[in-house]
């Protein structure tokens, strides 16, 4: 797994955490322009080192998930949220983020996907992650999807065109179904909100 550092080790950490695509059969050319990203890129070259330096300074690690950007798919190629949390907490141990079974101080920063892997993180993981900054995170999937199909359900009833509307249900539906694989809801959920 990609994974880099800035700044002193002594120092408070700060682990960062993309959004994230699905797994590694995603190519980067059937992304959506501004859609999900596929690795920690943009904030390793725009914020890492600056918070490096940042008044008394961190120490930040950012990292790619397993199977996508600049890390190798993972051996099972079943991309769970336990998948990601034993990720993260290798990460923790590697960089000893972590002493004596309490961490010190450490600060999760997630971008969208990633601040639901985030705070799926701090459920399966109570305590380790003593700050979590979400960004441009949906707090609540349910309602975001609600308010998605009230729009498009008015959008497209004014447009007249209630076959969209059936696609955009079936789409809500199979996002709610338990058996879709990451890909498929990342893919789906690109599509809505390029809707909305």
């Amino acid at each position: 797994m990609y994974a880099r550092y800035f700044g002193d080790a002594s120092k408070p950490p700060i682990l960062f955490i993309h959004d994230s695509y699905g797994d590694a059969s995603v190519s980067n050319e059937t992304l959506p322009a501004g859609g999900p990203s596929v690795n920690s890129m943009y904030f390793e070259y725009g914020m890492a080192e600056q918070l490096a330096e940042k008044g008394n300074g961190f120490f930040v690690v950012v990292y790619d998930q397993r199977g996508q950007g600049r890390s190798d798919e993972a051996a099972s190629k079943d991309y769970t949220y336990k998948q990601y949390a034993d990720d993260i907490n290798a990460l923790i141990k590697v960089y000893h983020l972590q002493n004596d079974q309490h961490t010190i101080n450490l600060t999760i920063v997630g971008h969208s996907h990633g601040g639901v892997i985030a705070l799926k993180y701090d459920e399966m993981n109570p305590g380790i992650a003593k700050k979590i900054i979400l960004l441009d995170t949906p707090l609540d999937v349910f309602q975001t999807l609600n308010s998605i199909e009230t729009n498009c359900q008015n959008r497209y009833t004014t447009s007249k065109e209630p076959n969209k509307i059936d696609v955009m249900k079936s789409s809500i539906n199979t996002l709610s179904t338990e058996s879709t694989s990451q890909k498929d809801r990342a893919v789906i959920a690109t599509h809505l909100f390029s809707e909305a």
